[in-house]
């Protein structure tokens, strides 16, 4: 048995170009009622989608264009949102009180 030595040596240059900067903001977070999405330079809202702790989809509207959500009738606790808008889909976390 003998101890092998490897080295390796990157070169690698990266660029700002090469990442896309996704800008969007959910609040009030934590929110009580009304959930306001701001999606900025990502597009127009085309529907979204809410999911619970277990992974369970709670809240869903696949063809909405709202920016402001209704989740007064949800219990409190942590959640993610997924948002389809007409250029990517977003996902973000929020807590319902």
């Amino acid at each position: 048995d003998q101890d092998i030595l490897v080295t390796a040596n990157f070169s690698t240059t990266l660029e700002v170009s090469e990442f896309k900067i996704t800008k969007f903001k959910i609040y009030p977070n934590p929110v009580s009622a009304k959930l306001n999405i701001l999606t900025k330079n990502q597009g127009a809202i085309k529907g979204y989608e809410i999911f619970d702790a277990l992974g369970r989809r709670v809240l869903f509207n696949l063809k909405s264009n709202t920016n402001i959500i209704d989740v007064s009738n949800l219990q409190n606790g942590v959640y993610l949102i997924k948002i389809k808008t007409d250029q990517t889909e977003l996902i973000d976390r929020f807590i319902k009180e």
